[in-house]
């Protein structure tokens, strides 16, 4: 039996693997090809809009998805899902009459063309995507791994499509990038309508006031939890703009996206194929599920670090092979950005564990903490120094994140008896990599090109490979 759900994993995990590719191969093709015809200024308009309907979408959208994410198991287990449905989509509804209302009044403040079509495709954008996502959770849920990596190819290929066609052939500007997305949300939900036609149950008769009062009791979490880690990601472009200009955020902007898109996007895989059975493991609360959840805790560790690492270590080789001229002043950021990330990915075990537990209060001190250091801390810097310090103070405030969720949960997983021989040996095999690296570099001052950096990192990453599986087999991952 557990060689089955070995299996399985192994292959959901190759679906969610193959199915990042595509948006992780647009995204590399993307930044280095529009850095070099969108100047830092329209960067710096694209990113305060579009974060601005970012921080919309977790007060009024991404807190409903945690609610699914949270109750679905517990009412499929009373055969209730159509009940769940039913509130989910009315929460819903009126969330994106909020929105749009919301948009009315912007438009009516100001008068810059360019900010005008940035707020009507970002709120069109919010509209159709929150749709759709709510969707690919059923399906993650139900552990479809190809059929939501074959949605999700799809929107991120179909987006592409249409922003070249956009740019290369009418000649737009940034605003292409919300065009494309804005326009393949759209076919999409026109396919899933003919495709689903209707819910089943779904029904008014199903609305109840005391289930919609308790997932607004959930979601307030999950809606200061986001964010507040919106707001770490996020919040310093606003003080950069206040100090050093649009181009410094632009700038900024997109050695951040860069770096999140190479780490963070891997994160995303890997907790895509293991939330399932992650959260079956907290609800149905078996006996030994810090000792499965420990158990995912290693392979993140194993698959995620060295590839944070390598990333980090060649990361003025990265800037160049995938940003304009204009941008890459800013690589120095990437190791600081790509390491938060990392930080993230551990605190999110520790922050399931705690929600699934009701146990709010450390979360909120937690995001709060570490939210309230970061902009201080970016308050008093950046105007001292430069916005570079902004990247400083985010890692910074995720490892105070990392520490009062860590400190506040039972599931300890930083001990003697955790770091395994394969986890050591992982470890060994990274800092021996980083020493030659600097000896050949720093030591012997020899120079290496990006080509041969690019080649350097890939033999890195095949040792690794080779080594931790000539070693026995991976570590063991309880799946049942």
């Amino acid at each position: 039996m557990k060689e089955i759900e070995n299996k399985k994993f192994q292959k959901d995990l190759f679906w969610y693997l193959l199915g990042s590719i595509i948006p992780s191969l647009l995204s590399f093709i993307r930044n280095p090809i529009f850095t070099r015809i969108f100047t830092p200024e329209e960067y710096g308009y694209y990113s305060i809009v579009v974060h601005t309907f970012s921080y919309l979408s977790i007060i009024l959208f991404s807190w409903i998805g945690s609610c699914l994410w949270r109750y679905y198991f517990e009412y499929q287990k009373k055969n209730e899902l159509k009940i769940l449905y039913s509130n989910i989509i009315t929460l819903l509804l009126v969330s994106s009459i909020v929105v749009l209302v919301i948009m009315g009044f912007w438009l009516s403040q100001t008068d810059n063309i360019l900010i005008r079509k940035l707020v009507i495709l970002s709120t069109l954008y919010q509209l159709t995507y929150n749709f759709i996502y709510l969707y690919l959770i059923i399906i993650r849920l139900q552990e479809k791994a190809f059929q939501f990596n074959l949605y999700y190819s799809i929107q991120a290929a179909g987006a592409f499509g249409i922003l070249c066609l956009f740019v290369f052939i009418l000649e737009y500007r940034i605003e292409s990038i919300l065009i494309g997305q804005v326009s393949i949300n759209i076919l999409l939900l026109l396919f899933l309508t003919v495709r689903i036609r209707k819910i089943p149950g779904l029904s008014s008769r199903h609305l109840s006031f005391s289930i919609i009062k308790e997932l607004l009791r959930y979601g307030a979490v999950g809606l200061i939890l986001g964010f507040g880690v919106m707001a770490l990601n996020t919040s310093d472009r606003y003080i950069i703009a206040l100090y050093a200009g649009m181009g410094a955020v632009g700038i900024y902007n997109q050695i951040y996206m860069l770096s999140q898109y190479s780490i963070y996007h891997l994160i995303t895989v890997y907790f895509n194929t293991i939330n399932p059975k992650l959260n079956k493991i907290l609800v149905y609360n078996s006996e030994d599920k810090e000792s499965k959840i420990k158990e995912f805790v290693g392979l993140f560790l194993m698959l995620i670090l060295p590839l944070t690492v390598y990333f980090s270590l060649f990361s003025k080789e990265l800037s160049i092979i995938l940003l304009g001229e204009k941008f890459r002043i800013g690589y120095r950021m990437i190791p600081y950005i790509m390491f938060s990330s990392f930080i993230y990915g551990l605190t999110l075990f520790n922050e399931t564990k705690l929600k699934f537990e009701n146990r709010f209060r450390p979360l909120i001190t937690g995001i709060i903490a570490a939210l309230v250091l970061n902009i201080v801390l970016n308050f008093i810097l950046i105007p001292l120094f430069n916005y570079q310090w902004a990247a400083y103070t985010t890692l910074a405030s995720y490892i105070i994140l990392f520490l009062i969720f860590y400190w506040a949960d039972s599931l300890k997983f930083i001990t003697t008896r955790f770091f395994t021989r394969k986890i050591r040996l992982a470890i060994i095999i990274i800092i021996s990599q980083v020493i030659i690296d600097l000896i050949i570099r720093k030591v012997l001052k020899i120079e290496i090109s990006v080509v041969l950096t690019v080649i350097e990192g890939m033999v890195f990453l095949l040792i690794y490979t080779l080594i931790m599986k000539l070693n026995k087999r991976t570590i063991a991952v309880t799946l049942h």
